[in-house]
């Protein structure tokens, strides 16, 4: 085990070494400077999401951040409905295109997988705008109209994640990075100012949230210009127009059907906590349960690099894929036992510094919890691995049943609990999540070694 730490500690040194010598050359060298980015990425994303959602959480409190995490959660459920792969499937085939020196059917496939998304996301948001009453109905809270409000956040969003697929296939990470932080500097000041003062003129909440969102969509739709006159200036964009041969559509069409059912389950597994919550406990359960969630999410940005790899190891094969995997995996194990063991001994202190004394029930929460920190970051590399090898049917069906498993688990665990308190109804389904991810996690070590 001394062995194992020294060797990847010299390993993690290494690494550093070639980011302060700027030495970026080869597949190694790509893969490091994706990371870079990606990690700043997404670090800047989830720790400006944690400064945000810790300052409306003390200045909404509870019960009012409840709801608001609540309609944010269905929003961001149907905005994920809007991939259904084709951000996956641009990225392989671009990837790919730009590889071999095929700007022409870069730029092609990048349009016709446009229209299929921008298809998907219209049908969305049509549903999301007849479903949002219904819903409101099953969640037994005054959210309709804050559901109505977010329509503009909703396809925004979508059109957002699409650019930003765009540009990881051209191992671009550094203009999602300049998005990203934008959008959390422009969130951070605007929002909660715009809060204090509704609150000051006694603006009733649900009124409060509502222009909330309708703020947040307008600044997702000034992110989403950014990212298309920044596009119009790639090489892909700028090269000549050809047409997609009948195998080439075939080949693309079947790669991003094999996805439709894996983003499904995907999102069902991954998102389905809050909607389960939404229609059995209180408002403010839901925002202590998301205080200590969001702050997972926070953390695990220190671990997770597969959004990097992706477009590398696409161009892998045979030995240097596995090894490039065997290296990655080892480094994730290294980083995130250690955030683990930080964060279950000091969550005490994490929580009521953060939060203050009004979210002292996320504590337990927040322990329970933690033991995603080991689990997500390799359950990402093992799914990013095998939608490299272009086999996406690999894990289609592990996801299937662990989707269905999972949802089936927490709805059963909190419909039972929530009779109790919705204290227990939360602990029960924290417990479901974790075991459904553990499950999750050795089904892709046993599928890979079959």
């Amino acid at each position: 085990m001394e062995n194992f730490v020294t060797s990847e500690a010299k390993e993690v040194f290494s690494i550093f070494k070639r980011i302060k010598n700027r030495d970026f050359k080869g597949n190694s060298g790509a893969a490091i400077k994706n990371s870079v980015y990606q990690v700043a990425g997404t670090f800047v994303s989830k720790i400006g999401s944690l400064l945000f959602t810790i300052i409306l959480a003390r200045i909404l409190m509870p019960e009012l951040f409840g709801l608001y995490i609540l309609a944010l959660s269905t929003i961001v459920i149907f905005s994920f409905f809007t991939d259904l792969g084709t951000g996956q499937t641009l990225v392989r085939f671009l990837s790919k295109n730009i590889s071999q020196n095929k700007l022409s059917k870069s730029k092609i496939n990048t349009i016709y997988l446009f229209n299929i998304k921008f298809l998907i996301t219209w049908g969305i948001f049509t549903l999301f705008l007849i479903l949002a009453k219904p819903l409101s109905i099953y969640y037994q809270k005054p959210i309709f109209l804050i559901l109505l409000s977010g329509s503009l956040y909703l396809f925004s969003i979508s059109l957002s994640n699409f650019f930003r697929s765009f540009f990881e296939s051209l191992n671009d990470f550094k203009t999602p990075f300049i998005r990203e932080t934008f959008f959390q500097i422009l969130r951070l000041i605007l929002i909660p100012l715009l809060v204090i003062y509704l609150l000051y003129q006694s603006i009733s909440g649900e009124n409060i949230l509502i222009i909330v969102f309708v703020s947040l969509g307008i600044i997702w739709a000034i992110m989403v210009l950014f990212l298309f006159f920044v596009a119009k200036k790639t090489p892909v964009f700028l090269a000549k127009k050809s047409k997609l041969s009948l195998k080439e559509k075939k080949e693309v069409n079947f790669f991003f059907i094999s996805l439709i059912a894996f983003s499904v389950f995907s999102i069902i597994f991954s998102y389905s906590d809050i909607f389960i919550l939404g229609g059995f406990v209180s408002s403010e359960y839901i925002g202590y349960y998301q205080a200590a969630m969001g702050l997972i999410g926070s953390l695990s940005t220190l671990v997770l690099f597969s959004g990097s790899l992706f477009p590398i190891f696409s161009r892998l094969k045979g030995k240097a894929l596995e090894l490039g995997f065997k290296k990655t995996l080892r480094i994730t194990f290294l980083i995130s036992f250690t955030l683990f063991l930080i964060s279950l001994l000091f969550s005490n202190v994490i929580i009521t510094t953060l939060y203050g004394k009004e979210y002292l029930q996320a504590i337990p929460f927040f322990r329970g919890l933690c033991f995603l920190l080991i689990l997500w970051p390799f359950v990402a590399l093992y799914n990013g691995y095998f939608m490299a090898k272009g086999k996406p049917e690999v894990i289609k069906n592990l996801l299937i049943f662990i989707s269905l498993f999972n949802l089936g688990l927490n709805f059963l665990l909190v419909y039972f609990l929530s009779q109790s308190s919705s204290y227990l109804a939360v602990l029960g389904l924290i417990g479901g999540t974790v075991f459904s991810n553990l499950l999750y996690l050795i089904g892709c070590v046993w599928k890979k070694r079959s």
